[in-house]
This record gives structure tokens, C-alpha cells and sequence, in this order.
């Protein structure tokens, strides 16, 4: 959640740092995966946005996993 108020307050770097922490201990939170795809498209990197987009894959059933690829086209 540190990584997601971070985020609320723009502090991009933190946020990353601290949602790529949350990932590290716990690889199936798909709050984090969404809100790092967020932050990179925030900073117009869709290379990276798609990066962890494809890292999410085993996380997000078919239809969530369709939404977040269509997100990231739509930015």
C-alpha cells in the first residue's frame, strides 16, 4: 500500500521502488502489477508498461489480462 500512496502523491520513483518490493514478497498482487503499468504509462514508456504487463501473465485471468493489454494500447 506505501507503493500506491506514493503514487497519490507523485512520487514516482518511490512508488516503483516500493511496489517492485511488494512484488519481490508476494508475486500474485495484481494491484501492484496494475499500478506499476499506471506509473510507466504516466511517464509515456509503453515498452516498460508492456514489460510488466507481460510479467502479470500468470496472475491475471484471460479477461483481466485482455482489459490491461487494451489499457495499455488505448494510452
Amino acid at each position: 500500500k506505501l507503493g500506491l500512496q506514493h503514487m497519490k502523491l507523485g512520487n514516482l520513483s518511490w512508488a516503483k521502488a516500493n511496489l517492485e518490493k511488494a512484488l519481490a514478497l508476494n508475486y500474485e498482487l495484481k494491484a501492484a502489477y496494475t499500478a506499476l503499468i499506471d506509473l510507466e504509462l504516466k511517464r509515456n514508456n509503453k515498452e516498460m508498461a508492456r514489460w510488466y504487463y507481460y510479467k502479470a501473465i500468470g496472475v491475471f485471468d484471460k479477461q483481466e489480462f485482455e482489459a490491461e493489454l487494451n489499457r495499455i494500447k488505448s494510452k
